[in-house]
């Protein structure tokens, strides 16, 4: 009786398997199915879906810089339209990958879709999103472009835009927190902003406020590389600083050991560039920075450089510096900006 009774459950399990398509699909007319006998295709099979990879990819900063490699196996809904739901990894790579390998394939359009029966169905698929970044010639990130990403107006414009739209964070004001956040993006072919990466954190809502503020601009003049569009690494120092800065102050900053021992310290690690001096560049590089309070040094920026490297080379002696005497205002440590020429002169010539 009980083999009698398994026999009739086994041959039931299989009717049910077995009912006829067009049934199972009025009873589940929103279900989405694993098989059916007329897969999703993305137009021009394989070989379509890695064009359309190849020519979309943005390969992520982070796996850029740590040179990750590896496969995103991605998994979603081809609609009944064609669109694509519900994307998500199933295997993750991280370092960006994962979130590049969604937007990968959520943007992918005019999918045939499955069928059942004669009639279009939800379909889940997979598809493997590869990271390597030499099968991506057109994704590569430049660091040294022909000509630079520009923001909508210039310079001046960025400095305008960072100052009207950067909010001082509410804990980072409670904890008398001030200074810079460093961070890095990549600018698009398009001029779009992506890739946010903070590089140097000064944590009490800081970090979110910067990734915040970029992630917004509007689109850049793109770099271009031999007449191309290319995708650019730009860097950008944003301030957060809830204390004023002064020009001049009742007692101004000093170097350890004052004017001589500064004049010392340029003398003995100034380096002359070998571009500069195979090209007999010489001549003032003026510079200016920020003392601040605890005597470091910050936002150090060529007012008047002469080229050569000698500009560069100016500002990683300004950021060497040891830390000065602050100066002060109504007997308490104030931030002030300070100018400073470094002369670039070569023997045998005035």
């Amino acid at each position: 009786m009980k083999k009698t009774f398994l026999f009739l459950v086994i041959a039931g399990f299989l009717y049910l398997s077995f009912l006829p398509t067009a049934r199972c699909q009025t009873i589940l007319e929103d279900s989405v199915y694993n098989f059916v006998p007329q897969m999703p295709e993305y137009p021009g099979g394989q070989e379509g879906i890695l064009t359309y990879f190849i020519e979309n990819m943005r390969y992520p900063l982070m796996a850029y810089l740590k040179g990750v490699t590896g496969t995103a196996y991605v998994n979603f809904i081809v609609e009944k339209d064609g669109s694509i739901s519900d994307v998500r990894v199933l295997k993750p790579v991280g370092y960006g990958c994962d979130e590049e390998a969604i937007r990968l394939v959520g943007l992918m359009k005019d999918w045939k879709p499955g069928e059942l029966a004669g009639e279009k169905v939800r379909v889940r698929s997979n598809v493997p999103v590869y990271f390597k970044e030499e099968l991506y010639p057109g994704s590569r990130i430049c660091t040294t472009p022909d000509t630079i990403p520009i923001f909508p107006g210039g310079k001046g414009a960025l400095k305008e835009y960072l100052k009207r739209e950067t909010k001082y964070p509410e804990k980072a004001k409670q904890n008398d927190i001030w200074g810079m956040v460093k961070i890095e993006f990549v600018v698009e072919k398009d001029g779009t902003v992506s890739n946010e990466l903070i590089t140097d954190s000064l944590g009490y809502g800081c970090d979110e406020e910067a990734l915040r503020v970029v992630s917004q601009m509007p689109a850049w003049e793109p770099g271009y590389l031999a007449g191309f569009r290319i995708r650019t690494l730009v860097r950008l120092t944003i301030d957060f600083n809830n204390k004023e800065v002064f020009t001049v102050v009742e007692k101004m900053p000093q170097f350890p050991g004052g004017t001589t021992e500064l004049m010392k310290y340029i003398a003995a690690n100034l380096r002359y560039p070998s571009e500069a001096r195979d090209r007999g560049i010489q001549g003032r590089v003026f510079v200016k920075f920020i003392v601040e309070p605890d005597g470091s040094v910050s936002n150090e920026r060529i007012l008047k450089g002469i080229g050569g490297g000698c500009d560069k080379e100016v500002l990683r002696i300004v950021q060497n510096m040891p830390k000065w005497e602050p100066g002060m205002q109504k007997g308490e440590p104030a931030r002030v900006s300070y100018n400073l020429p470094v002369k670039f002169s070569l023997p045998g010539k005035n």
